[in-house]
């Protein structure tokens, strides 16, 4: 398994919620609550299977 497994999820995840920070008239607080529902659930999904893939690649070898 390659590496860049485990970074593009979590750059994607983050890429969307700056790239709707950035568009022309969006108010200061826009999205901050669907970011908060929806961003840190899927963090700490993401870490979760980033910690069982980690530990299967230690025991593993």
């Amino acid at each position: 398994m390659d590496a860049t497994v485990l970074v593009v999820p979590v750059a994607t995840l983050f890429a969307f919620t700056q790239l709707r920070g950035t568009m022309p008239g969006a108010p200061t607080g826009f999205g901050a609550i669907i970011d908060f529902v929806g961003t840190l659930p899927t963090l700490a999904f993401l870490v979760i299977t980033t910690m069982f893939c980690l530990f299967y690649f230690l025991v593993k070898s």
